[in-house]
C-alpha cells in the first residue's frame, strides 16, 4: 500500500488516510479481477502469456541499464561552463515562441503537395493545399522557451522572422509550422547553471546507457536466419528531413 501511495506524487501536507483506502480498494480490485481472469483461463492463454513474457522482457532489460547507469557522475564545472558558452541562443540570448502548426500523414503527402507547402506562410493555406489534395489534418498551437527546443532545427528556427514557416518531415508525420510571435527571454545566473547541469547530466545518462547497450550487442552472439539474414544488430535510424517556406 505505502509503495502505491509513494507513486502517486501525493503532497507531503496531505490527508493520507482516505488516500490509502481508496488505494486498498483498489487493489481488493485488482485482485478479484486477477482471480476471474485466472479462473476464466487467462494463465493458459497464448496471447496472454506472450503479453506477459513482452512485459518481463521491457522490465528486465529497463532494469539492467537503470542499473548500470545508476552511478554515472554529474557533468563537471568545466563541463557546464563550456556548454554555456558554446549555446548563448539557449541562455542569454534564449527567446520565448508561439506556434501554430499543421500535421498531416507523412504517407499521404506526395512530393507535389511538400513543394507546395513550402511556397506559403500562412497556416490556412497549408490547410488549404492539404485539403484540397484530400489529405487529412490537424491543427495545433504551442509555445516553446528556444532552450526547450530540438537543437538540431534552432539554429535555423532563429534566422526566421514572425510571420515565416518551416516544414518538418519525418516517417510518420509532416508538420508544417508558423512562427506567431518570438521575444527575448534571457536564462541567466544561478537559473541559467542550473538548467545547464541538468541538461549535461541527461547527456552524460543517455551516452552511457548507448555505450551500454553497445557493449551488450558486441558481447552477444546474434544470428539473424532466412529472411532477416541481411540484418544487422544495429540500424541505423534516419534523422528527420526539414525545409524552411
Amino acid at each position: 500500500v505505502s509503495t502505491a501511495v509513494a507513486q502517486l506524487g501525493v503532497p507531503a501536507n496531505a490527508d493520507l488516510k482516505p488516500i490509502r483506502e481508496q488505494v486498498v480498494r483498489s487493489l481488493v480490485d485488482q485482485e478479484i479481477l486477477r482471480q476471474a481472469g485466472a479462473a476464466a483461463g487467462a494463465d493458459k492463454n497464448p496471447n496472454v502469456m506472450q503479453l506477459l513474457a513482452n512485459n518481463r522482457a521491457q522490465i528486465y532489460a529497463q532494469v539492467a541499464v537503470e542499473n548500470a547507469t545508476r552511478n554515472v557522475n554529474a557533468a563537471s564545472t568545466q563541463d557546464v561552463d563550456a556548454f554555456l558558452a558554446a549555446n548563448p541562443d539557449m541562455f542569454g540570448r534564449r527567446e520565448f515562441f508561439i506556434f501554430e502548426t499543421v500535421a498531416a500523414p507523412s504517407a499521404q503527402v506526395t512530393d507535389a503537395v511538400f513543394t507546395q507547402l513550402q511556397t506559403v506562410d500562412a497556416i490556412d493555406q497549408a490547410v488549404g493545399i492539404l485539403q484540397a489534395a484530400n489529405i487529412p489534418n490537424q491543427f495545433s498551437s504551442f509555445s516553446s522557451y528556444s532552450n526547450q527546443l530540438d537543437p538540431r532545427f534552432l539554429e535555423q528556427l532563429l534566422k526566421l522572422p514572425p510571420g515565416e514557416s518551416f516544414i518538418v518531415r519525418d516517417q510518420a508525420t509532416v508538420t508544417f509550422t508558423r512562427i506567431v510571435s518570438r521575444r527575448a527571454a534571457p536564462l541567466t545566473g544561478g537559473d541559467a547553471r542550473e538548467v545547464a547541469q541538468a541538461m549535461r547530466d541527461a547527456v552524460k545518462r543517455q551516452e552511457a546507457q548507448v555505450a551500454f547497450v553497445e557493449a551488450q550487442r558486441k558481447a552477444a552472439k546474434v544470428e539473424f536466419l532466412g529472411e532477416y539474414a541481411s540484418l544487422t544488430i544495429t540500424p541505423a535510424a534516419p534523422a528527420p528531413a526539414a525545409g524552411a517556406s
